[in-house]
C-alpha cells in the first residue's frame, strides 16, 4: 500500500495531490469541486461585509454537510483598511463555532500573529490551529509553537525563503503540513524540497504527514 500525499490548502484540484482540503470562501461555495474536503470561512479581506450572515452560514455547511473537515482560511491581516476590530470580531466569531463544533482552523496571518494568540487565549480555543502557508522568524515560530500551534508549508519553501527554510528545520514532523495554497506547483514537487532540506525520505515524510492528517481532521486515509 502506497501513501498518498496530502495538501492541505489549495484553491482548485489540478495541482498533482491525491488527497486535498480545497479552500473555499464562504460566499464563493458554489466553486467547490464536488465530492471534495473542504475548508470553509469568512477571508479577512471580506470581513467588511454587513449583509453576509457568515455565523449562519458556517454552521449550515457543518451541521449539513461532512466534506466540511476544517474553517478557514479565517484569520487577521493588518495590511488591509479594514478596521482591526472589525476583523478581530469577525475572527473570534468563526473560531468560537469551530470550537463549538470541534473542527480544525486554518489561518491567514498577516503581521498580526500576536493578535491571532490573544484572540485564541481569549476565547479559550483549545481546537488544532494551523497557519498556512508559514514563513514566519525565529521568534514568532518559538511563540507560535509554546502555544501549541501546526504549521503549513507550501509557496515560500520554494522560493526559499529564509525564514521558511528556518521555520521546516525547527519545527517538529508532527506540528507540520503542506499546501499548493492559490500556486501551481505539484504538491510533489514541495515534498520532495521538504524532504531534502530534512535529510529525509519523502515515503519518511508523507506518512508522518498523513498521520497528521488523520489526527487533526479525523478522517482517515485510505492507502491504495
Amino acid at each position: 500500500m502506497s501513501t498518498p500525499f496530502v495538501n492541505i490548502h489549495c484553491h482548485n484540484g489540478k495541482v498533482g495531490q491525491a488527497v486535498i482540503i480545497q479552500n473555499i470562501f464562504v460566499q464563493n461555495r458554489s466553486e467547490l469541486i464536488p465530492q471534495t474536503f473542504y475548508s470553509l470561512g469568512l477571508h479577512p479581506w471580506y470581513s467588511n461585509q454587513p449583509d453576509l450572515d457568515v455565523k449562519s452560514l458556517l454552521i449550515k455547511y457543518i451541521e449539513s454537510d461532512l466534506l466540511m473537515v476544517a474553517v478557514g482560511e479565517i484569520g487577521i491581516d493588518r495590511s488591509i483598511k479594514i478596521p482591526i476590530d472589525i476583523q478581530i470580531r469577525v475572527f473570534e466569531t468563526q473560531l468560537t463555532i469551530a470550537q463549538t463544533y470541534n473542527l480544525p482552523v486554518i489561518i491567514h496571518s498577516v503581521k498580526a500573529y500576536s493578535d491571532i494568540i490573544h484572540s485564541i487565549t481569549k476565547c479559550k480555543i483549545t481546537i488544532p490551529i494551523i497557519i498556512h502557508g508559514y514563513y514566519g522568524n525565529n521568534e514568532i515560530t518559538s511563540k507560535l509553537l509554546s502555544s501549541g500551534f501546526y504549521f503549513s508549508f507550501g509557496k515560500q519553501l520554494m522560493l526559499k525563503n529564509k525564514n521558511a527554510l528556518s521555520a521546516l528545520k525547527r519545527i517538529p514532523l508532527e506540528r507540520m503540513f503542506f499546501e499548493t495554497d492559490d500556486e501551481h506547483y505539484l504538491i510533489q514537487s514541495i515534498y520532495r524540497f521538504a524532504a531534502l532540506e530534512l535529510n529525509l525520505s519523502v515515503k519518511y515524510l508523507k506518512e508522518k504527514i498523513c498521520n497528521n492528517y488523520s489526527s487533526i481532521f479525523n478522517n482517515e486515509i485510505v492507502k491504495k
